[in-house]
């Protein structure tokens, strides 16, 4: 049976942590810049993301990327506001590629790499400050 299937059944797992360091400019804090990273692991194919990926190969693998980030929180009160974000930096991915047949896996390629500059993050976040 291929990793990744139980009972037939194709199996999802995902993971990723996101450890960011800003620093915040301004009297008001509404804008930051910093340091940001990316690690953890995927499991995506066509049936979970639907047109995103055009065709029919599924990716199993492990990321990681590093870069620089910049913001702005647009405050709607005290304690809410909008986080808008976005990261350019160093990404690696790490996987295998496969095909669905039957509900099971066959392995296109593995050990694959992929390395380039460009995007770490785009992100837009409801912040609830707990406590100031």
């Amino acid at each position: 049976r291929a990793r990744g299937s139980k009972n037939g059944r194709s199996v999802k797992k995902k993971w990723v942590t996101r450890p960011e360091r800003r620093r915040y400019m301004g009297g008001k804090k509404k804008f930051y810049v910093g340091e940001s990273s990316n690690i953890g692991e995927y499991n995506i194919y066509k049936g979970m993301l639907g047109s995103i990926i055009y065709d029919d190969t599924g990716y199993d693998g492990k990321l990681f990327n590093i870069g620089l980030c910049g913001g702005y929180q647009w405050h709607l009160s005290r304690k809410i506001a909008f986080d808008f974000n976005l990261g350019m930096g160093y990404n690696k991915f790490k996987y295998d590629s496969f095909n669905l047949e039957e509900k099971e896996r066959v392995y296109k390629d593995k050990n694959k790499t992929k390395e380039f500059f460009g995007p770490t993050q785009i992100c837009i976040s409801l912040v609830w400050k707990v406590a100031e």
